[in-house]
């Protein structure tokens, strides 16, 4: 919806004024207050999606008014214009938030591969023609709009169900009438505006769907709804916690005694004993490394990731494999940027762990206490597994009632819920 490519045009643009229009360079407004506005925003959006296996486009905010916003692929640029922040300001973060998403998103997804790098090389075939068709532009701009807004969604932005309003606006403030040439109508778009919103909501539900469950301990569940997700939008967040809904899910089947100690498990939100038992919740555990591998993939300096991936091979009991990628992997992360007192300590308690079960209980108690002076739970009770203390294990999960609540909603509607969403997820 709001792309357009100096060069040329690969996906709908809202506008084009103006096919000769050059970049003005004297118009960049990135030393103005409004330029801070944007970019705190531009960086929670990158930040939440977390995949940093390429350049992240610089941003500007500039005195220009063709395009409303546009990305350079070749200078992996993406330029907001001021006429266009004015709008959206009227509607908030959460309008700008969408409006940078959506620009993300089409650099994500590659939506500017086939014109670029491909159509121009079969411009004498007729294929070609399908390639630049205004469809696939209208296809590629609804799939903007879609993982955008979740995009936009997971990054603390909420819910943005305005897009109509804000096509309408951006209509009338760059003085558009109702059809432009080779676009659809402004009503088609803003009806089409208001079904993408209906299909944002409903992932945003299947997301909170998977929080909730993971938060009472239906592991298997959670993971089904979080593999959704992931066949729409990928982020190392999505990654992350379908793993570690695996490593809990993998847990249930062992035995008591094999699961003395309480092990950490960071999920990254805003969130028995016979051999076929035994061959079942290591198949578990290794699909969960894979989950967390494909997390670190995005983004290599992930420490939440490298620390659930540790806290998967000690539950296989490779405990050499567990040490590096706790030591020298997730450590130094956490020790460069210094910003996750939590996942630090829990590092500590998985160091613990893995020295007591190795027998250096000195070292682990060492462990446990350093986890402890940063308040972390954990280390008291592994603690006092240690010492041999009765404890209660926090890895079990209370059945809760229906008199319950989670997040200010009952089991029972919680549960409506479920079956509301089981079909869609299926």
């Amino acid at each position: 919806m709001f792309l357009l490519l100096k060069t040329e045009a690969c996906t709908l643009p809202i506008i084009q004024k103006d096919s000769n229009f050059q970049n003005n360079e004297t118009g960049n407004l990135n030393d103005t207050p409004d330029y801070s506005r944007i970019l705190n925003i531009y960086q929670r959006l990158i930040n939440a999606r977390g995949d940093f296996r390429y350049l992240v486009p610089k941003l500007y905010l500039k005195q220009e008014e063709s395009h409303v916003a546009s990305i350079d692929y070749n200078k992996s640029e993406i330029v907001l214009e001021k006429k266009a922040y004015d709008v959206c300001s009227k509607f908030g973060d959460a309008a700008i938030a969408f409006l940078l998403a959506h620009e993300l998103t089409h650099y994500y997804e590659k939506h500017a591969y086939g014109k670029i790098f491909f159509a121009s090389e079969i411009v004498d075939l007729n294929v070609s023609k399908n390639i630049n068709s205004v469809q696939n532009q209208v296809l590629n701009e609804t799939q903007a709009d879609y993982l955008g807004g979740f995009l936009a969604y997971s990054a603390g932005f909420g819910l943005f169900e305005k897009g109509d309003s804000l096509i309408a606006n951006l209509y009338q403030s760059y003085g558009l009438g109702e059809n432009l040439d080779g676009y659809p109508s402004k009503s088609d778009r803003m009806v089409l505006s208001k079904r993408i919103a209906e299909k944002v909501k409903t992932l945003v539900d299947v997301f909170e769907m998977a929080n909730l469950l993971s938060a009472i301990g239906k592991h298997h569940e959670a993971y089904l709804y979080y593999k959704y997700i992931l066949n729409q939008y990928q982020s190392r967040e999505i990654y992350n916690n379908l793993g570690v809904s695996a490593v809990m899910d993998a847990m249930t089947y062992f035995n008591k005694d094999s699961l003395k100690f309480s092990y950490v498990n960071e999920m990254d939100v805003q969130f028995r004993g016979s051999r076929d038992l035994a061959n079942r919740k290591d198949s578990i555990l290794k699909q969960a490394i894979f989950h967390f591998d494909a997390a670190i993939s995005l983004d290599p300096d992930y420490s939440i990731a490298y620390l659930n991936k540790a806290n998967a091979y000690a539950l296989l009991n490779n405990l050499s494999k567990a040490k590096f990628y706790l030591e020298e992997e997730a450590l130094p992360i956490v020790l460069k940027t210094k910003t996750n007192s939590k996942t630090l300590s829990d590092i500590h308690v998985l160091q613990g762990i893995i020295a007591a079960r190795e027998g250096n209980n000195s070292l682990a108690t060492t462990f446990f206490n350093k986890a402890i002076e940063n308040n972390n739970q954990l280390g008291q009770i592994n603690l006092d597994v240690l010492n041999n203390v009765p404890h209660e294990m926090v890895n079990v999960v209370r059945i809760p009632t229906f008199d319950d609540t989670i997040s200010n909603m009952s089991l029972k509607a919680f549960t409506q819920k479920i079956k509301m969403l089981r079909q869609s997820v299926s």
